[in-house]
Order: structure tokens, then C-alpha cells, then sequence
């Protein structure tokens, strides 16, 4: 009787899409986990109340909601605030699901995207270095 035994490179292979559906179906958990505990630690200290907080993320999402973006909107958000202010503000506004193509809330065919991202693919490259000289600290961020 023959041995009918897996081949080891079998295993293996079965072992990596394993990991990797693990990762596919756990990925967007682990971007809403990772950051929570990555603002979560740099908003500590902030000089702006929580209703401040909440107001200014709902703000910078209505100015890049839909076609069009409200650039003098999102400088007006903006100037004023610290790096640990921005933090708070991209904690309450969270992941969401954002059209590349549309520059939308999209939650069927969007990406989960973070308020540094929605920022990143809203604002051309002057509107970057006007919102660098607003607030300086966006120059940290890579922006």
C-alpha cells in the first residue's frame, strides 16, 4: 500500500492562503484597532473639548463629501489646531469608506480610509503647502 501523504510543499501552501484570508477577512478590524490606539495615544493633551472635536471632524468630511472639494473650508477647520488637536480630529473621524475615483463616501465599492488620507487624495499639491503653512505640523505628517 502506497503512502498517501501530503506533500510538504502542500502544507505550506495551504498554510499561506490560510494567512492570507485570515488577513483579507480580519483587515478592516485590524485598520479600525491599529488606528484607534495610534490617536488614541497622540491626542492625549488636546486644547479642544470633545463637542469641538466631533464638530470639526463632521466639518472636514462635509468639505470632502461629494463632488468637489471646499478647500477654504478645510484651511478654516484647520488653522488654529496643534498636531495633538489633529490627532483627536482624525480619531473621532474614524475609517471611512472613500471613492478614489468619485472623491466620495462610497461604502460599496470605497476603501476605508483615514482623515489623513481623505486629505491626501482631496488637495493637490499647492493646496498641500497651503495647509502646510496653516498648520506646520502636516509637514511631520508627510503631507
Amino acid at each position: 500500500m502506497a503512502n498517501k501523504s501530503i506533500p510538504f510543499y502542500y502544507k505550506w501552501l495551504f498554510l499561506a492562503l490560510g494567512f492570507l484570508l485570515v488577513i483579507f477577512l480580519f483587515k478592516s478590524l485590524f485598520l479600525r484597532v491599529f488606528h484607534f490606539i495610534r490617536t488614541l495615544f497622540l491626542s492625549v493633551g488636546t486644547g479642544l473639548t470633545s463637542e469641538q472635536i466631533r464638530v470639526k471632524s463632521d466639518e472636514l468630511f462635509q468639505a470632502m463629501d461629494g463632488s468637489g472639494t471646499d478647500e477654504n473650508k478645510i484651511y478654516q477647520v484647520l488653522t488654529g489646531t496643534t498636531k495633538k488637536d489633529f490627532y483627536a480630529i482624525s480619531q473621532e473621524f474614524g475609517l471611512k469608506d472613500y471613492d478614489r475615483y468619485f472623491g466620495r463616501e462610497d461604502i460599496i465599492f470605497g476603501t476605508k480610509r483615514t482623515l489623513e488620507q481623505w486629505l491626501s487624495f482631496e488637495l493637490n499639491e499647492n493646496e498641500k503647502a497651503q495647509l502646510k503653512q496653516i498648520a506646520p505640523y502636516f509637514a511631520e505628517l508627510g503631507f
